[in-house]
C-alpha cells in the first residue's frame, strides 16, 4: 500500500520559520548562562548498512524484516529498503574507549548476522554495492516511513516536478541520468561520527573538523563503483550532493557549508534559517527552552560537517556537538575504528591551529574535491600553505598530530600503537582504502562485482584491516 505524502498550509510554514527564530534565541541565551554542557569530551557514531542476497549479493528491500527480527531500537531503517542504521552508545573519549568502540561495532554484527540469517540475507558495510542498478532506486523501495515520501514529494515540487539530474564525470567513465525521486541518493552509506568537544573549544573544533573532511576522505575512501561505473574514489561525495535542487542561497543543502564558525554555533542555524527552505513544518510539539524545531530543519539540511543540538548532560538544557559525514561505511569494525582514532587524535590536535582565519572556504571546497575524486593521489593544501599528496600529508603530517591528540585526550598507549601505527600508517605507505582494494580486484579479476562483494564479506565478516586482505 503506498504511503501517502504529508501536506501542509502556508500557515505552517510562517509558524515553523518563527519558532526556529524563538528557539535559535533561547540557545543564545543558554549559552550566554552557561548552561550548556561543557566539560568532557564524548563521541559516538551511525553505521549504515546494505542487506544483500547470500549468493550474488544483489540488494534486497528488506529492512522492514531485518529490524522485526532485530527488534532493537539502536536498529533503525534508512531512505531505502536495502539500507538499516545503527546507533552506537555515546563514549567518553579517554582510556579504553576505541577498544570499547570496536567491541561494539562486532557486537552489533553479530546481532545483524543472526537477524540476516533468518531472513535468507547478509548484511555489508559499503559505500555503495557496485553491482547496484539504477532500476532499484524506485519509490516501491523507499522505507516505509512518511517522512521520506513527504521528504521525497516535497523535493519534487522545488524542481516544479521536473527530475532531478546527476551527472558526475568520472576519470574513466561517465554517469548521466535524470531521476523522478530522491532514491539515487540511498545508493551510498556512510558512517557518521558524532563528536562533542569541550564547548570553550567548539568553534575552532568545529573549523577543524572542516579542514579534516578533506585529508579523512581521501583516508576512508570506499565507494570507486557507482551503478557499476568506474567514477571517482569516493562516488558518495557528488552523488549526494547532485541529490537536492539548487538552493537559494549559494550553498546546496548538501556540502561543506557556508563557512568557518567565528563568534558563536547560533550563526550556522542563524544561516539555516534565512537560507534554506522548510520541509517539515511541524509546530505541535513547540516549546520554549527545547530545540525541535531547528532540529528537524537542520536533518533536512545534509552538510559534511553538522552542527547538533540535544540535551545537555551535566545538568544542563543543552549539548552541542559535531556530526561528520564524509566518511564511508566499511571496510571492517577495526578499520572503522581506526578511522574514527584519526579522526578524534586530528579534531583534538587541530583545535588549537588558527584554521578559520587561516584558510578561505574555497581552499578547503578544492582539497574536499581532490580528495574524493584520488584520494590518496589527490592534492591538498597543507596547514603550512604548502602543497601535497595527500598520502605525503598524512604520513608525515597528520599522523603525528594525530598521535598526539589522542595521547591529549588520555587514550591508553597501545590503542594508539594499534589504531595508528599498525593500521592508519601501514596503509598510508601502501595508498590502501577500501576503494584502491576493489579498484584493484577489478584490475586483476574484472567486474566480476558478485565475486568481489563474496571477498569484501568474508574479509569484513573476519573483522580483518585492510592490510590483511587478499
Amino acid at each position: 500500500m503506498a504511503i501517502k505524502p504529508k501536506t501542509y498550509r502556508a500557515s505552517d510554514y510562517h509558524r515553523f520559520q518563527q519558532n526556529l527564530a524563538l528557539e535559535i534565541e533561547d540557545l543564545s541565551s543558554a549559552i550566554s548562562a552557561n548552561n550548556i554542557s561543557k566539560q568532557k569530551i564524548k563521541y559516538g557514531a551511525e553505521l549504515e548498512s546494505w542487506i544483500v542476497d547470500k549468493s550474488r549479493f544483489d540488494a534486497q528491500p528488506k529492512n522492514d524484516w531485518l529490524l522485526k527480527e532485530l527488534s532493537n531500537s539502536s536498529f533503525v531503517p534508512e531512505l531505502s529498503k536495502f539500507n538499516v542504521e545503527y546507533n552506537s552508545n555515546v563514549y567518553d573519549a579517554t582510556g579504553f574507549c576505541l577498544r570499547n568502540f570496536e567491541a561494539e561495532l562486532q557486537a552489533a554484527d553479530a546481532k545483524l548476522k543472526v537477524a540476516a540469517d533468518s531472513i535468507d540475507c547478509k548484511v555489508l558495510h559499503i559505500g555503495s554495492l557496485p553491482n547496484l542498478t539504477r532500476n532499484k532506486m524506485q519509490i516501491t523501495n523507499m522505507s516505509n516511513k512518511e517522512r521520506y515520501h513527504t521528504l521525497n514529494q516535497q523535493i519534487l515540487d522545488k524542481n516544479n516536478g521536473n527530475p532531478q539530474r546527476y551527472k558526475i564525470e568520472g576519470k574513466d567513465e561517465n554517469l548521466d541520468f535524470l531521476s523522478e525521486t530522491i532514491m539515487p541518493v540511498a545508493a551510498t552509506t556512510s558512517f557518521q561520527m558524532h563528536y562533542q568537544p569541550v564547548f570553550e573549544e567548539f568553534i575552532p573544533s568545529y573549523n577543524a573538523c572542516l579542514y579534516l573532511s578533506a585529508p579523512m576522505l581521501a583516508l576512508t575512501a570506499n565507494t570507486p563503483y557507482l551503478f557499476g561505473k568506474r567514477l571517482w574514489d569516493e562516488s558518495r561525495i557528488p552523488l549526494f550532493e547532485q541529490s537536492m535542487p539548487a538552493s537559494a542561497s549559494h550553498y546546496g543543502r548538501v556540502g561543506l557549508g557556508y563557512g568557518f564558525l567565528k563568534d558563536s554555533v547560533c550563526e550556522y542555524f542563524r544561516y539555516n534559517h534565512d537560507e534554506y527552505d522548510v520541509f517539515f513544518p511541524e509546530n505541535e510539539n513547540f516549546k520554549r527552552g527545547r530545540f525541535t524545531h531547528n532540529s528537524v530543519h537542520n536533518g533536512t539540511i545534509w552538510h559534511w560537517n553538522r552542527v547538533v543540538v540535544g540535551k545537555g548532560d551535566e545538568g544542563q538544557d543543552y549539548g552541542v556537538r559535531i556530526e561528520f559525514r564524509p566518511v564511508s561505511a566499511g571496510p571492517s569494525s577495526v578499520d572503522m575504528t581506526a578511522h574514527f582514532a584519526m579522526f578524534l587524535g586530528l579534531a583534538k590536535n587541530l583545535s588549537s591551529e588558527n584554521i578559520g582565519e587561516n584558510f578561505r572556504m574555497t581552499e578547503l571546497v578544492q582539497n574536499f574535491y581532490s580528495a574524493a575524486r584520488e584520494s590518496f593521489d589527490g592534492k591538498v593544501l597543507g596547514l603550512n600553505r604548502k602543497v601535497y599528496s595527500f598520502q605525503d600529508y598524512l604520513l608525515g603530517e597528520l599522523i603525528p598530530r594525530a598521535e598526539q591528540g589522542l595521547k591529549d585526550l588520555g587514550v591508553e598507549k597501545n590503542q594508539i600503537q594499534d589504531y595508528l601505527k599498525n593500521n592508519i600508517q601501514p596503509r598510508c605507505k601502501n595508498k590502501l582504502n577500501g576503494a584502491n582494494w576493489q579498484k584493484a580486484f577489478v584490475e586483476k579479476n574484472g567486474r566480476d562485482f558478485s565475486e568481489l562483494l563474496k571477498q569484501y564479506y568474508e574479509n569484513q565478516s573476519k573483522n580483518l584491516s585492510l592490510i590483511e586482505w587478499e
